[in-house]
């Protein structure tokens, strides 16, 4: 503490003796100067607090963007997997063979293991607690809009 106190006597006693030479070299600048002087005792003090509080909770200034590593891309295999889910969806929404031969899979071993994972229920071997599965339907029909594919997703996070 005391050396702060110090830093901060020595830099508005710094900023003084700056101040007073230049209103004795240009005595005609002196209410410019002065509020420069004004301005630079603004910042000290700002500085001074701000040390303070970084002083007292270090942990809280770890957060910079700054101090923090770089965030790396996404790997490849995430983007290749996130395109084959789009281009999944994308194709059930057209056909009711797709909802039923791409995206019943896919949703199918999602639910058995969010079901596993939360509730402890094997969908192979309990399928009457799993009931809360969607209904096949048709195959030869529309496929599955956008929506009712949100719904599943949101039932699919839900459980």
């Amino acid at each position: 503490m005391r050396a702060v106190v110090l830093r901060l006597a020595a830099s508005v006693g710094l900023a003084t003796a700056v101040l007073l030479g230049l209103v004795l070299a240009l005595p005609g600048q002196r209410a410019l100067f002065v509020g420069i002087y004004e301005l630079t005792l603004g910042a000290i003090g700002i500085l001074a607090i701000l040390g303070s509080l970084r002083a007292k909770q270090p942990r809280a200034w770890e957060l910079s963007p700054f101090e923090r590593a770089p965030q790396r891309p996404p790997r490849a295999e995430q983007v290749a997997e996130l395109e084959r889910l789009d281009r999944v969806l994308v194709m059930a929404s057209t056909s009711a063979f797709d909802v039923h031969h791409r995206l019943r899979p896919l949703v199918r071993g999602l639910a058995a293991e969010r079901l596993h994972a939360h509730h402890g229920v094997d969908l192979e071997r309990e399928p009457e607690r799993a009931k809360a599965l969607a209904e096949l339907g048709r195959r030869s029909g529309p496929g599955l809009p956008m929506p009712a594919t949100s719904r599943v997703v949101d039932e699919l996070e839900a459980l």
